[in-house]
């Protein structure tokens, strides 16, 4: 089977409440404000030989919905016209199929994060009483059959990366990046 090494999806709007009003506002960050998802329209092939090597799946259909890194819509080098955006696979996050299943991209793992309360005894410090993040979370999806969905896993720290997909917050890493399972 030929997988994929780019894909072609189709963005209606480019940024999420572009308009902040009629004033400057400096703290504008647009990469706050990046849509991270589109429809596959098209998807490239490669020679099999590219994808052979252990941990990688192919989940992108077109039709699919696609969530992606959100540098896609800032570089001008993934336009090519109109709605239409080129997404390398690297950069691809997630898939949501028509069933409404939800699948990551390649090697990666889609992980809710575990937040802790901080307790110290009877003592009540304000800045401490809030939850705390770690680095656990429970697997939402996974294509590795190692690491199975709904598993509690200890991950490194830089894996946090923090998107909101189909209205939850999760993070997207690496399947090297779980240390271990719990």
């Amino acid at each position: 089977m030929q997988s994929p090494s780019r894909i072609i999806v189709r963005v209606p709007k480019r940024f999420n409440d572009e308009a902040k009003g009629f004033y400057i506002d400096t703290s504008y960050k647009p990469e706050h404000y990046s849509v991270i998802c589109g429809e596959v329209v098209a998807t490239a092939k490669r020679l099999p030989r590219d994808f052979d090597k252990p941990g990688f799946y192919d989940t992108v259909s077109i039709g699919d919905k696609l969530y992606f890194h959100y540098l896609v819509v800032l570089d001008p080098d993934c336009h090519l016209f109109e709605d239409y955006y080129i997404v390398d696979y690297f950069q691809a996050l997630a898939t949501v199929k028509s069933g409404g299943e939800l699948l990551p991209v390649g090697e990666h793992l889609l992980v809710e994060p575990i937040k802790e309360e901080v307790t110290h005894g009877t003592i009540i410090i304000p800045e401490m009483s809030k939850k705390k993040e770690t680095n656990r979370g429970l697997v939402i999806s996974s294509n590795d059959p190692e690491i199975p969905n709904g598993s509690t896993v200890l991950f490194e720290e830089h894996a946090k990366f923090l998107n909101e997909i189909e209205g939850r917050e999760m993070y997207v890493m690496y399947n090297s990046n779980v240390l271990g399972i719990l």
